[in-house]
């Protein structure tokens, strides 16, 4: 996509340093990278927007970036801000450890933009009464912590009003978790057969999964976790049975 300027931050993953990817790669004309850790803007004359962003590095990470943030004012041009940081007010359970930039509601409501586009938490969230702040989710889970769809946010952004977002899933596979009851399966070609059954209305062949097997087994049931993993296997992904 080398005529659609792309616009990124360093995060708390990969925090910006001398020797990060974002100094040692070679980027195209195109891809334009906050190397400051704090805001900072690029102007985009062509499609009439300017964003404004900070990367995350070692010593911004505890620090309210979104605090008393100024931007002037740009009636000519689309305003984005975008950086990483954690809504103290809303933090998902999974993510209530390791906070990054901490911000409040009372925050985000000050900054005069169109668009606050967030990161850090992996889960698509709409923020603010004036409902332009957004975490976009990830395209992608990477385990059985992040199970169900992943999204991307597609947002046309207005200056009179909230902005149009939609949210597409772009992954190639997602994590499942399927709860199975074992106490009335008499054999392991049944079990197999009907976990199968129950996969293939529910779920995608690349989607990867893992099957809890719940219930007391029967005296007529000698369960071979390692065989009916094989089974599934020829269905999906990839799969992982727990008893």
């Amino acid at each position: 996509i080398p005529n659609i300027p792309i616009v990124l931050i360093a995060v708390n993953h990969d925090l910006y340093t001398f020797d990060s990817p974002y100094n040692s790669l070679i980027w195209g004309s195109h891809v334009h990278i906050f190397k400051n850790s704090h805001f900072k803007s690029i102007e985009f004359p062509k499609i009439h927007t300017r964003v404004w962003g900070a990367s995350t590095t070692a010593n911004n990470m505890k620090l309210n970036l979104l605090s008393n943030v100024t931007l002037e004012n740009d009636p000519d041009n689309f305003t984005i801000l975008t950086c990483h940081a954690s809504n103290l007010y809303k933090l998902p359970k999974q993510f209530s450890e390791g906070m990054c930039s901490p911000f409040s509601i009372t925050d985000i409501e000050k900054i005069n933009c169109d668009y606050i586009a967030l990161g850090h938490y992996h889960e698509f969230q709409v923020l603010g009464s004036k409902q332009n702040c957004v975490y976009s989710g990830i395209p992608q889970a990477t385990g059985f912590d992040e199970l169900g769809d992943t999204s991307i946010v597609i947002a046309e952004i207005k200056k009179s009003s909230p902005p149009l977002i939609k949210t597409k899933n772009i992954s190639f596979f997602n994590f499942k978790e399927i709860d199975f009851d074992i106490s009335t399966i008499s054999n392991s070609t049944t079990l197999s057969d009907s976990i199968l059954s129950h996969m293939t209305t529910t779920c995608r062949k690349d989607d990867i999964y893992k099957i809890n097997l719940k219930g007391e087994l029967l005296d007529t049931l000698e369960l071979n976790e390692q065989s009916i993993a094989w089974v599934m296997n020829d269905h999906s992904y990839y799969v992982q049975l727990q008893n």
